[in-house]
């Protein structure tokens, strides 16, 4: 159990520490993190290189929404060669919270589950 909640509060430090970091992004961007490396980088929102485009081009899916105000956070998931399914996350802008960003290489469900519910949880009092 102990171990369990540790998780938890890594990823919601994680949550919290990106989210408020990306507040100051570049407007025609969007910030994606690589779960694995917690490296950032930037994909276009629109146009050639768009983040839509460049999930469909590394073999993602999207698999569930949870609605969010008036946006939804989407979830993706993956199957690579080596039969390991990796998991992406889209936050959505939302007017209340300037935050946009993709999440990318999550290796479990859970923990894209977890994190999903750890932001939803943040920014419950702001919807």
């Amino acid at each position: 159990m102990r171990k369990y909640v540790s998780r938890c509060g890594q990823i919601n430090y994680l949550a919290k520490k990106i989210f408020f970091e990306s507040m100051y992004d570049d407007f025609y961007a969007i910030r994606v993190i690589d779960w694995k490396t917690r490296e950032s980088t930037q994909l276009s929102r629109t146009g050639n290189g768009n983040w839509v485009k460049w999930l469909i081009s590394q073999g993602y899916d999207i698999i569930d929404a949870t609605a969010l105000g008036c946006a939804g956070i989407y979830l993706y998931k993956t199957d690579s060669l080596e039969n390991i399914d990796l998991y992406a996350i889209y936050f959505p802008y939302l007017a209340v919270f300037d935050i946009e960003c993709l999440f990318i290489n999550i290796p479990t469900e859970a923990q894209a589950r977890t994190l999903i519910a750890s932001v939803i949880e943040l920014l419950q009092p702001l919807i």
